[in-house]
């Protein structure tokens, strides 16, 4: 009977002992990869919306209310535009890999996608991640919302309970993650973005205007949005 062949990622070693690393074409398994990200993120994307006209600003409530209930829709909506991020730039990377104008060998998929496609990989994963961190921020506070009338003590122990679990993920991440920490891989992203939109076929009106709109968004939501507590 043949010996099993080694799969692209494994060491060809023996109790331990060091061995050469198999090298192998790792096109489909980043394919994979990116798939395995857009799916769940199509999720998040479901979810986000779903939820984000649920709590809809009402007249006459406390400014705690008011306040919690801005955070929460703010919250739902950073979740979507993260998830949605995700699922396009996973769309993108899929087309980048098919074009098959990269070095597809390498010891495993995330060493290929680190060395020719970084901008995409990590672009993908901090909005992935971002997505369901946001989402689960805008759970703790919708439910302080929607409890607080019948139990307050029970609405404050669950949207402390959510918040752990925000807090839990993160410990998580940050101690099996391809970056040392979730920040340092948010610093990696803005690197490698900036290197990509170095090159002038990379750069165009689009990321003007978005600047421009993120900007009058941010100054809406400090001179009119919180002013009206």
């Amino acid at each position: 009977m043949p010996p099993p062949t080694p799969t692209p990622s494994s060491h060809l070693s023996n109790g331990g002992n060091n061995a050469p690393l198999v090298l192998c074409a790792q096109t489909d398994a980043a394919i994979t990869f990116f798939n395995s990200e857009r799916t769940p993120a199509t999720l998040l994307c479901i979810m986000a919306l779903n939820g984000l006209f649920m709590v809809p600003l009402k007249p006459g409530v406390t400014p705690l209310v008011g306040g919690i209930n801005r955070l929460y829709i703010f919250l739902a909506g950073m979740a979507l535009s993260n998830a949605l991020i995700s699922v396009f730039m996973a769309s993108l990377a899929i087309v980048k890999l098919l074009d098959n104008r990269h070095n597809a060998i390498a010891r495993s998929a995330i060493d290929m996608m680190h060395r020719e496609i970084p901008f995409f990989l990590f672009a993908v994963r901090a909005h992935f991640v971002t997505a369901i961190l946001f989402l689960s921020s805008a759970l703790a506070a919708r439910m302080w919302l929607e409890i607080r009338i019948g139990c307050p003590p029970f609405a404050r122990g669950m949207s402390l309970l959510l918040g752990s679990s925000v807090l839990f993920m993160l410990h998580l991440f940050n101690s099996s993650a391809l970056t040392p920490s979730y920040g340092a891989m948010l610093i990696r992203y803005c690197q490698h973005y900036l290197r990509h939109i170095a090159t002038p076929e990379h750069r165009g009106p689009c990321i003007y205007g978005a600047v421009i709109l993120a900007l009058c968004a941010v100054r809406e939501f400090c001179a009119r949005s919180f002013s009206q507590l």
